[in-house]
């Protein structure tokens, strides 16, 4: 009775410790939610759970994934696949290489992304795991997304969503509504991708997830400015400012900052650009969000490069690319390379 008392404490403690994981990594204290995943998954190892034990290092992998350091997020995630593999569950299996999947997609490796998002979707399939089917479809039209194959894409993610409806998964069903929306930005239906914003943004506040009411509030914003409705832009995003600040969401609270520097950029108003950049990248650097950093970094160069202070341009973007490269962000790095490349181009034909 002792050691099954013991064991059932040590459990539960190894619970509690994740559950803090996930409050924090919700709000976007990645450092703190890394802290509690590594103390639950000590005791998960003294408990012998392997699946126990191959979460937490999975959970490790998505927050170094949200942090941007995509190659540690793959270490990760590739030691929970080989866990879940070894003691044979498929529903661990099909997750982690989903989530692989993923992360090869913020790396810009495409075809490797297909490749493990095909196979978690046969397996999901094989044990009739119709949420993990949906995400994987859903993945796979992000990555005909980032290929430039708008239309498949859609495909793709609309097989997702249809999915999420039948089992009533409002979370994901708004979700794949979001990225929906996204590509028919991409695609210059705006008046189109506004109808999926909102529909997203509906389903999120009916659910009660601000984070996801956020998060469409400043994808509402970002399309009123790729309309040319600056002003419109600015009070979405300052909304979805106020609610990430509200939920203490730290990482959503600098992405939206940032967005309203942009979108302050776009008005001529450099300088207010700047201040709430400096503000944004702040903030990253503070949750170690290192992809957030960098993309911040950019951007400040190319407003900077807007002021014709071409020289602190190509400072700031060089930073941005030394930042993509060490975290394995090819995508990143490609974008850092072409704003480079221009500027010094321009600065070649003086």
């Amino acid at each position: 009775m002792k050691i099954g008392r013991e064991t059932g404490d040590k459990g539960k403690k190894a619970k509690d410790f994740f559950k803090t994981g996930l409050v924090y990594r919700d709000e976007g204290d990645l450092e703190e939610a890394l802290r509690y995943f590594r103390e639950a998954l000590k005791v998960y190892r003294e408990l012998g759970d392997k699946r126990g034990e191959a979460t937490q290092i999975g959970y490790s992998g998505l927050v170094y994934r949200t942090k941007g350091e995509l190659d540690k997020a793959l270490s990760q995630l590739e030691e929970a696949l080989e866990i879940h593999k070894g003691i044979g569950y498929k529903k661990g299996i099909a997750a982690q290489t989903r989530n692989i999947g993923v992360t090869y997609i913020l790396k810009g490796e495409l075809d490797k992304a297909l490749k493990h998002l095909e196979e978690a979707l046969g397996i999901d399939k094989e044990i009739g795991y119709k949420k993990g089917e949906a995400s994987d479809l859903g993945s796979i039209g992000l990555v005909y997304r980032d290929k430039g194959e708008l239309d498949k894409a859609i495909e793709y993610l609309e097989e997702a969503l249809k999915k999420f409806r039948e089992i009533g998964d409002r979370k994901g069903e708004a979700r794949d509504l979001g990225n929906i929306g996204l590509i028919h930005r991409e695609k210059g239906n705006l008046v189109k991708a506004l109808e999926y914003h909102r529909d997203a943004l509906q389903n999120f506040r009916e659910i009660g997830y601000k984070q996801g009411v956020g998060t469409q509030l400043g994808n509402i914003g970002i399309t009123f400015g790729a309309k040319g409705e600056l002003d419109g832009a600015l009070e979405y995003l300052e909304e979805a400012l106020d609610i990430h600040r509200g939920i203490g969401y730290k990482r959503g609270v600098a992405t939206q900052i940032g967005n309203i520097g942009l979108t302050l950029g776009v008005k001529g108003d450099l300088d207010e650009s700047l201040e709430r950049l400096f503000e944004a990248l702040e903030i990253h650097r503070e949750i170690g969000y290192k992809q957030g950093e960098a993309n911040t970094l950019r951007s400040v160069g190319m407003i900077y490069n807007a002021k014709g202070e071409m020289d602190k341009a190509l400072s700031y973007l060089g930073e941005a690319l030394e930042i993509h490269r060490g975290i394995g962000d090819k995508k990143g790095e490609a974008n850092d390379l072409y704003y480079i490349g221009h500027i010094r181009d321009r600065l070649a034909r003086k």
